[in-house]
């Protein structure tokens, strides 16, 4: 492990993908842009500040301490992470164009 490294809770990546990528097909299946929506205020928030990171929270201090999720660390750079991130929330504005009434024909 080199000195940019840091230990990352590889569990807690995981089920951060995974409540969007459910929370994501639950909007797009049920037709409410809503749901992607709050994920992506919450993915917004968490990239402003940690400390508002919706998911990763929920991770930390429900599922971690009652053991339904069990920390997998591992030595990472936190920087691909936050970057992938960010670049996913860039496409946040394209997607109403899921939603549109056209793809209704």
């Amino acid at each position: 492990m080199n000195s940019k490294e840091a230990m990352l809770d590889q569990s807690a990546l995981k089920f951060n993908q995974f409540c969007i990528v459910v929370l994501v097909l639950l909007g797009f299946v049920t037709d409410e842009p809503a749901v992607p929506a709050f994920v992506a205020a919450v993915l917004i928030a968490g990239s402003i500040s940690p400390h508002l990171a919706l998911f990763k929270l929920f991770y930390r201090y429900v599922l971690k301490p009652l053991r339904i999720h069990r920390p997998k660390p591992v030595g990472d750079s936190p920087a691909p992470h936050e970057f992938a991130q960010l670049l996913g929330e860039s496409f946040w504005p394209q997607e109403p164009c899921c939603f549109s009434p056209v793809q209704r024909l």
